[in-house]
């Protein structure tokens, strides 16, 4: 009987697959590290739901049970609005879609104040450097970068 050939190795010698672009590979190795990660709060939320915000998009992982979660994302390039509701111990978030027909908004209840706070910031600075046409791909997920990315999205006084 004849072994099948491997059309992998037999490819990658006849027609090697072009390289990787530099561009492309530096703007995945940022993606990768998220800017920030925020938990709801257990016990309230049974199933503590995710929020992951990288230069690129917003990840919203909504846990239902064990081991079954809905997964939804979100250009950063997208994003029309964020509200924060805040109630005396907790607070929500909800980011909204540029258009309401093509996407549903994303929600995550029970988050810490501190939490809330920080993850609305962070998107609004995102969002205002996307408007300055600042390249945001290419912002790292060092502390001091995401620092200054809250500030450029805190609310000032008097708006």
């Amino acid at each position: 009987m004849q072994q099948p050939k491997n059309i992998f190795s037999a490819r990658s010698r006849d027609h090697p697959l072009p390289q990787e672009n530099e561009e492309i590979r530096e703007v995945l190795s940022h993606v990768d590290k998220p800017l920030l990660v925020i938990h709801s709060v257990f016990p309230f939320d049974l199933f503590p739901d995710c929020l992951s915000i990288n230069p690129i998009e917003v990840v919203f992982i909504h846990n239902m049970f064990f081991f079954s979660s809905y997964e939804m994302s979100m250009p950063v390039a997208d994003i029309g609005d964020i509200s924060l509701s805040k109630a005396p111990f907790f607070a929500t978030l909800k980011i909204l879609p540029n258009s309401f027909i093509k996407d549903e908004p994303i929600k995550i209840e029970w988050l810490t104040w501190k939490d809330a706070v920080k993850a609305h910031d962070l998107l609004q600075g995102l969002i205002t450097l996307k408007k300055q046409k600042v390249d945001i791909a290419k912002l790292s997920a060092d502390e001091n970068e995401v620092d200054k990315i809250i500030n450029v999205g805190k609310p000032r006084e008097g708006s």
